[in-house]
């Protein structure tokens, strides 16, 4: 891993672990946002909106490995069907 790689990954890392800790429990919600001056529901949009963002400062530069193919749902079908709709994994049945 070069030097660059390695600040991106820390920088990645950070991002998620302040997702992670850095935002209250919604049981918290109400007694925050009436300290803030807000309603529970303006309250909850920001932070949506600080995490949409802390998310992408996390991604910003890293990119996937061409090892790895990576299906977002808008460009494809879900993830485990071919594009005829069927699913590519089947339960194998013993023969008996």
């Amino acid at each position: 891993m070069t030097k660059k790689e390695a600040e991106r990954y820390e920088q990645m890392y950070l991002s998620l672990r302040r997702i992670a800790r850095g935002y209250v429990s919604t049981d918290k919600v109400d007694r925050n946002a009436e300290r803030v001056g807000l309603s529970p529901h303006e309250f909850l949009e920001y932070a949506y909106e600080n995490i949409q963002q802390e998310a992408k400062n996390g991604l910003r530069g890293v990119r996937l490995p061409k090892s790895v193919t990576y299906i977002t749902p808008s460009s494809g079908p879900p993830i485990g069907t071919k594009k005829d709709g069927k699913r590519q994994c089947k339960a194998r049945r013993s023969k008996r």
